[in-house]
């Protein structure tokens, strides 16, 4: 099982512990289990699975596994969507569309609960712009109450295609969508998305094409 590479401290240390308590402790198997079991979830949690986007032009693909938690509108006629992660979900990121990295900007103070719907205004986040040909992608990698780290893995100016890993969030988050007016979202609220393979909206034609 591939293990997102910043997520080995957290797995290697219980180990190192675990080896610790043998060596210094006359019954340690209670302990030793427990810690076993603490780098088996991290294993787990930063797992880093293999995922094959579907093939097809303008496709949006789903940027976090999870559940759809948010759908609708925005003020200005954005078709926007969100997708909770949850403790036992994949966090790594995948780029939503093909396209290329137009900015990247930190913003927000907050670490309140993901799945609140101010959260998405008010928490720590990444806000990621993708340019293409059908006009701009806004993604924003949200921590919640237990996340308190982002990793974003491009930077301004990168080349994107819809399935590149693209990032990590730590224990437990939370990712929206904003795509270009004329796009179509294709999931619904409650449905389950994995990363990457699952296709959550479509893109308009860029302008002169029909």
């Amino acid at each position: 099982m591939r293990i997102a590479s910043s997520g080995l401290p957290f797995v290697l240390l219980p180990l190192a512990l675990a080896v610790g308590v043998l060596l210094l402790m006359l019954e340690p198997w209670l302990a030793v289990a427990g810690l076993l079991v603490v780098a088996g979830y991290m294993a787990f949690f930063f797992r880093d699975p293999e995922r094959v986007p579907p093939p097809g032009e303008g496709i949006v693909v789903a940027p976090g596994d999870g559940r759809v938690m948010l759908c609708g509108v925005t003020e200005d006629g954005r078709p926007s969507l969100a997708i909770f992660l949850g403790l036992l979900d994949v966090h790594v990121n995948r780029a939503p569309v093909t396209g290329r990295v137009a900015s990247v900007e930190p913003r927000g103070a907050a670490f309140r609960a993901a799945f609140r719907a101010e959260a998405g205004s008010v928490n720590v986040q990444n806000h990621v712009v993708f340019a293409t040909p059908s006009g701009d992608v806004e993604m924003q990698q949200i921590v919640g109450f237990a996340a308190r780290r982002l990793e974003l893995w491009k930077k301004p100016g990168d080349a994107v295609v819809a399935g590149d890993r693209l990032g990590l969030m730590k224990f437990g988050s939370r990712i929206d969508l904003t795509l270009p007016r004329g796009s179509e979202i294709t999931c619904r609220i409650g449905e389950r998305t994995r990363a990457g393979e699952t296709v959550i909206g479509r893109l308009p034609a860029p302008a002169g094409k029909s």
